[in-house]
């Protein structure tokens, strides 16, 4: 019986060795390379209309607008041309989560083995939540609005099970480490080991440094404090004050600094924009 169940194991070892081998030989292949590169335009793009959400919210209040990445695409639906570039953004954001599973089934060859394994872990939530968002988009394109303080409507789900307020408090000590972590990944440029600077220009280089510096620290603040509520959220047992991403810069926006706040918020997210774009065309795939 113990001889049976390790040649099971030595043939599931065996099998995904050779799955790993084949995503590693297609990430190098020119289509994935393109496809991964155009796909981060579909990012940028989400980040281009949430920088102007976020401004708008700065300025006058935003109402009807949601400073999210569903907001984002709502607002894109609303536009006379929006239906046509929802869909062209949809199929970019089929393409950026399948190039995020395939870096999960490849993994890190130079990465030692607990490394490697919290790159695919990243790698495939990543593929996941993008893949989510393009599920969105394709509803919001039907006219499926999705309520905007959804954050909440899902903590409440989670408090009233046995065990939520726990899971609720683990979520929350893991979107908030999560947002520190990209935080210091940028204060220490660690996106530099896949933007080569023999391929790029002098004024590129200091472009994308800069841009994907302040870009990450602003998105890695805000999903710190989107984890900051859900733990609040889970510690004291009420759903108000889970808040998602809209509901963070808008809270934000209440204060007497709000709209200066929200401007630099604003700009970081459109710096990662930015940082996206030049990722796309520099980036080591």
């Amino acid at each position: 019986m113990a001889t049976t169940v390790a040649g099971k194991a030595g043939q599931a070892r065996s099998r995904a060795k050779r799955a790993q081998s084949k995503a590693r030989q297609a990430k190098r292949r020119p289509l994935v390379q393109r496809t991964a590169r155009i796909s981060l335009g579909a990012r940028a793009l989400i980040y281009l209309v949430l920088a102007f959400i976020t401004a708008d919210i700065a300025a006058t209040g935003g109402s009807g607008k949601q400073a999210s990445s569903s907001g984002a695409i709502q607002e894109m639906v609303r536009q006379p041309a929006g239906p046509a570039l929802v869909i062209v953004l949809a199929l970019g954001l089929v393409a950026y989560a399948a190039w995020r599973f395939l870096q999960a089934a490849a993994g890190d060859a130079e990465a030692k083995p607990g490394e490697d394994l919290a790159k695919r872990v990243g790698w495939l939530s990543i593929g996941v939540l993008y893949l989510g968002l393009c599920g969105r988009s394709v509803l919001l394109l039907f006219g499926r609005h999705q309520k905007a303080n959804g954050t909440a409507s899902v903590s409440a789900r989670l408090l009233g099970v046995t065990g939520g307020r726990e899971l609720l408090v683990l979520v929350g000590l893991g979107v908030a480490v999560g947002g520190l972590g990209l935080v210091g990944w940028a204060v220490g440029q660690k996106f530099e080991t896949y933007l080569p600077e023999r391929k790029m220009p002098g004024w590129v280089d200091v472009a994308a440094r800069v841009t994907g510096t302040y870009g990450n620290v602003i998105r890695g603040g805000v999903f710190a404090a989107v984890g900051v509520s859900l733990i609040v959220s889970g510690v004291v047992g009420t759903s108000r004050d889970a808040k998602g991403v809209d509901q963070v810069i808008r809270t934000l926006s209440h204060h007497a600094y709000g709209t200066w706040v929200l401007a630099l918020v604003a700009a970081g997210f459109l710096a990662f924009s930015v940082s996206s774009v030049l990722e796309g065309r520099y980036r080591e795939i």
